[in-house]
């Protein structure tokens, strides 16, 4: 995991602004707080992410990171073809001497 940057601590309580931003290679970002050993994740692609990278100071030499592309778009629904009508069944052969149907 390597560091990518740093950002403020977010325990609210010991005010740290150099909390350190790790990455690993799945793309979860990892805040510890060296002062009170408080520590976040936030998988790729969540709004936690988004928050994390937006507060965060890239280490110098680091690019930030490019965001997200968005998903593309879905393809256009075309009409469904008409439903094939279901055949008629054939009237069932008496098994006895009386036919319910008839009565």
């Amino acid at each position: 995991m390597a560091r990518i940057g740093y950002a403020p601590c977010g325990c609210h309580g010991c005010g740290n602004p150099e909390a350190a931003v790790s990455e690993t290679a799945a793309g979860t970002l990892s805040v510890t707080c060296h002062r009170c050993e408080f520590s976040s994740y936030a998988k790729r692609g969540t709004k936690a992410a988004r928050l994390v990278r937006a507060a965060m100071t890239p280490e110098e030499g680091e690019q930030p990171a490019p965001a997200p592309a968005p998903a593309p778009a879905a393809p256009k629904k075309t009409a469904a073809p008409a439903p094939v009508p279901m055949p008629t069944p054939k009237p069932a052969r008496a098994s006895s001497a009386f036919n319910m149907g008839q009565l």
